[in-house]
């Protein structure tokens, strides 16, 4: 599992520039996801997790493969990814006890 780190700002570390997300990010090379510890900081870290996940077991360069192959179907495609991204993390949750009130 990767160590998570709250920081001030996610630009200029870990390679991230502008285009990363400004709450929560991946850092690949660290395994460690980088948040802002703000409102909305439990999901931003919830569906990083589920992307570290993607990426520590390939499924992230076979869905890039995929997509770069695919371009008329890229917004399909990385809806795929990112509804993959959800599940991974409600399995994750459901496995905690993290279920959900009836």
């Amino acid at each position: 599992m990767p160590i998570v780190r709250v920081v001030d700002q996610i630009t200029g570390m870990c390679g991230a520039d502008e285009g990363v997300s400004s709450r929560a990010a991946y850092c690949t090379s660290a395994n460690e996801i980088l948040l802002i510890d703000r409102p909305g900081a439990a999901y931003a870290l919830a569906h990083v997790l589920g992307l570290a996940v993607q990426v520590r077991h390939g499924v992230a360069d076979v869905a890039l493969r995929t997509i770069r192959a695919r371009r008329s179907e890229e917004v399909t495609l990385r809806g795929y990814v990112e509804r993959q991204v959800d599940c991974i993390v409600g399995f994750f949750f459901w496995g905690q006890g993290s279920r959900p009130h009836r």
